[in-house]
């Protein structure tokens, strides 16, 4: 009876130790593709995605659906990239790229230069094409604000800057993302570009260039820890939805 019941035991430990290996990070590893999305873009869908490419370096693609329109209108194949972890036997974890590194759509160029009236101070905003659904928000020594859409700024200094010219000014640069009417919206709402302290009695005229600000940056997905759960080894349910892994 004794030896019965080791034997029993054992037979019980090698299965839950086999059960609790699951699979490798080279078995997950593969491209998944959406099991009931759409077969073209959609804008204005959920299941707005084509698949899922977890790599063997532990970096992630995930892919749009394709346009279903003309490719003179710019269609953003990645709708987000980063890293993917295995944190247990049935859980991988997403932290998406702009988690990781400081993306280039941040990176902005200034020029200053004093010009035009004195008792203003301007701003020129440019972005690298005519898509940016946004407003700026400019928030001088951390009191007043000023939000617009327009590109081109003139305010009057003596209700925004301090007039001391020994005391440098701090002016506070944000977009906020325009997704008012939005159904469905995936992408980051804020985006914080500069804060920086400027002699603004030497210079008044300001030219902010977005050299990188373009529709792939803005509508990229952002993901902190988003969990996919290992259904079985062909299949993982993430956002409500599974994915089918490609032979």
């Amino acid at each position: 009876m004794k030896n019965l019941l080791q034997f029993l035991s054992i037979i019980i430990l090698s299965f839950w130790a086999t059960s609790s290996v699951g699979q490798t990070k080279d078995e997950v590893s593969g491209t998944y593709k959406l099991k009931n999305g759409n077969k073209i873009y959609q804008a204005l869908s959920d299941k707005n995605y084509e698949k899922i490419v977890l790599n063997e370096d532990n970096t992630y693609l995930l892919y749009h659906a394709q346009a279903n329109f003309s490719p003179v209108i710019e269609q953003c194949d990645l709708a987000s990239k980063g890293k993917w972890t295995k944190i247990s036997n049935d859980v991988i974890d997403l932290v998406s790229e702009d988690y990781i590194i400081k993306q280039d759509g941040f990176k902005y160029e200034l020029k200053q230069e004093n010009k035009l009236s004195q008792d203003s101070i301007y701003f020129d905003v440019e972005f690298p094409n005519d898509y940016h659904p946004v407003t700026m928000t400019f928030n001088f020594n951390y009191g007043e604000w000023y939000t617009t859409d327009k590109l081109h700024i003139s305010l009057p200094k003596n209700k925004y800057l301090r007039s001391d010219p020994s005391i440098e000014n701090s002016i506070n640069l944000t977009l906020d993302a325009i997704v008012s009417g939005s159904k469905i919206y995936k992408s980051r709402i804020m985006f914080k570009i500069f804060n920086e302290t400027f002699d603004t009695h030497k210079n008044n005229y300001f030219t902010i260039k977005l050299p990188y600000f373009d529709q792939c940056f803005f509508e990229f997905e952002p993901y902190d820890h988003s969990f996919m759960y290992i259904k079985d080894k062909n299949t993982l349910q993430w956002q409500g939805e599974e994915w089918i892994k490609v032979k």
